[in-house]
């Protein structure tokens, strides 16, 4: 457990994190281990109607931490909870039969488009 966000770790280079609550004011989220070139993908949870769409944006990554917030076009915004998947940047071995993922970042300063703040994909040989 990380303050209140709840950690599933899946291997010793990727994480899960399930933060409740977040909102529109940034949040420095503490990691349990420290990555060497962390890589952070979220997505928000929509429980129900009053949970509607919101965009996660993720700020000052560090080894360990990293901020988060979710924003809205409207101002219109409930807190929600919030799903991150942590890895170390490159290619990882996932399960016993060579399942791998492979996790990069790509700069953005963009909410749409085609210009993401991560790529993160999986594949098996």
């Amino acid at each position: 457990m990380i303050g209140s966000a709840q950690v599933l770790i899946i291997t010793d280079e990727l994480d899960v994190l399930l933060i409740p609550s977040v909102g529109a004011t940034f949040q420095t989220i503490t990691t349990q281990k420290s990555y060497t070139e962390i890589v952070v993908v979220c997505a928000y949870i929509l429980k129900n109607t009053i949970n509607r769409e919101a965009v996660v944006r993720i700020d000052q990554a560090t080894s360990n931490t990293f901020d988060i917030l979710i924003q809205k076009a409207d101002d219109d915004l409930t807190p929600g909870d919030v799903c991150c998947v942590i890895a170390d940047e490159g290619e990882h071995t996932f399960l016993p039969d060579g399942t791998f993922y492979e996790a990069d970042t790509v700069e953005s300063v963009g909410t749409n488009g085609r210009n993401f703040g991560w790529v993160f994909k999986t594949k098996m040989e």
